[in-house]
């Protein structure tokens, strides 16, 4: 996640060297596979945005290529900041704004994933085949005891 991706660097005004993992994965049954895509954007501007923009660069070839794809992490990016607008284009959509029950009480346009009230944890897809069927903050069973600096999200899907 830097101006040279193909060596761990730094370069876009980070700090830390940010990443992306990824895993092709084969349904044994069906043969299809998924890509899943996983990172952590840092949490300073311009790169949010730069790294949206590498993202979107270097994930359109599978696109492309019509492979179905999930794309998660803490992205640092909430609806106002960052480069939301970027990750939800393309083909990219939101698991918890498509997903009718998006909270435990349904339907909830304000569920943070952060103590500071906002949503930067995503989990974004790519398929007309995978149809969100749930999404979710996890929490610890004892709130003093929080499962990290922020919640975890989960997001279940239908795979057609």
């Amino acid at each position: 996640m830097s101006p040279t991706p193909e060596r761990v660097s730094i370069g876009f005004g980070n700090v830390l060297p940010r990443l992306v993992v990824w895993a092709k994965l084969r349904h044994k049954v069906t043969g299809k596979t998924i890509l899943v895509f996983n990172t952590h954007f840092d949490n300073t501007q311009p790169c949010q945005t730069k790294m949206a923009a590498l993202c979107e660069e270097r994930l359109a070839p599978f696109a492309e290529q019509g492979a179905p794809m999930i794309f998660l992490g803490d992205f640092n990016t909430d609806q106002q900041r960052g480069d939301y607008a970027r990750l939800t284009s393309n083909g990219w959509q939101d698991a918890y704004r498509a997903c009718s029950a998006a909270s435990e009480n349904g339907r909830d346009d304000n569920v943070p994933t952060t103590r500071d009230g906002t949503r930067i944890d995503h989990i974004f897809y790519h398929d007309a085949a995978l149809a969100p069927l749930s999404w979710r903050r996890l929490e610890s069973h004892d709130p003093t005891i929080p499962l990290s600096d922020h919640y975890p999200v989960m997001a279940r899907f239908r795979w057609k």
